[in-house]
């Protein structure tokens, strides 16, 4: 079983919300963490991360590159 978590914060900074996404990973079970800032919640294009238990993030810009992966 593969376990994901998702971390939503209300910020425009990439930095801020990979560091806080890197914080709750050391707290959680999840072997990847999807990023998210508040505003994309509302669009299809909206750039987003996907942070690995090892402190690597992945950039994407489209919920539709999202889920190719």
């Amino acid at each position: 079983m593969l376990l994901v978590g998702f971390k939503l914060e209300d910020t425009n900074d990439a930095n801020y919300l990979i560091e806080r996404t890197n914080l709750r990973m050391k707290t959680s079970d999840a072997e990847f963490m999807v990023a998210n800032k508040s505003e994309s919640l509302y669009g299809e294009e909206e750039t987003h991360y996907i942070v690995t238990k090892d402190q690597r993030s992945l950039c994407y810009s489209s919920k539709k590159e999202t889920a190719m992966v």
